[in-house]
């Protein structure tokens, strides 16, 4: 499931997605873009580049549709950005290819994807609309700080009261 939009057991239910979208338009996309100031500036190592990205700002973006092909919702692109991508923070993402058989491919911006040695397996949809599949931390080298970027992102909705709303694309963090 891409997105949780609610049901009738939860407290808020969106509706369907051709009840979110404007006119009820279902070419058009859904976007989310949040950002937020961490505490404290944290400090993430790329144990394979040997470089350490420091920043005290997360930023995670990402966009829903329906694919040409198909009647459920993809994600077309995800991205989380940690610190400043022009000195010492970093970019990474996925966006939806129209390839056939490879289906999405990485993002990046000051971080660079080391491939493992194997076959070149496609990387498949993402973790409803925030995370990275098993792939992409199997088949990378280093890809510890991007995964640790999404996992921050997680646990910082984790402290909002239960009744809070909390910026989960899914059915759970």
């Amino acid at each position: 499931m891409v997105f949780n939009i609610g049901s009738g057991k939860t407290a808020v239910d969106l509706g369907s997605f051709h009840e979110m979208v404007f006119e009820h338009d279902e070419t058009r996309k859904i976007s989310v873009d949040l950002e937020w100031t961490l505490p404290k500036r944290l400090e993430l190592t790329d144990s394979h580049a040997q470089k350490d990205y420091v920043g005290d700002r997360v930023r995670f973006s990402a966009e829903v549709g329906l694919p040409a092909k198909g009647p459920s919702l993809a994600v077309e692109r995800l991205e989380y950005v940690f610190g400043n991508t022009d000195t010492d923070g970093f970019a990474v993402g996925m966006e939806r290819t129209n390839i056939p058989k490879i289906p999405y491919e990485l993002t990046k911006k000051n971080y660079d994807f080391v491939r493992n040695m194997g076959r070149k397996w496609p990387i498949t949809d993402p973790v409803k609309c925030y995370g990275f599949p098993d792939e992409v931390v199997n088949y990378f080298v280093g890809i510890g700080p991007g995964q640790e970027g999404a996992t921050h992102h997680r646990k910082s909705f984790r402290a909002l009261p239960p009744a809070a709303p909390t910026p989960d694309c899914g059915t759970g963090l």
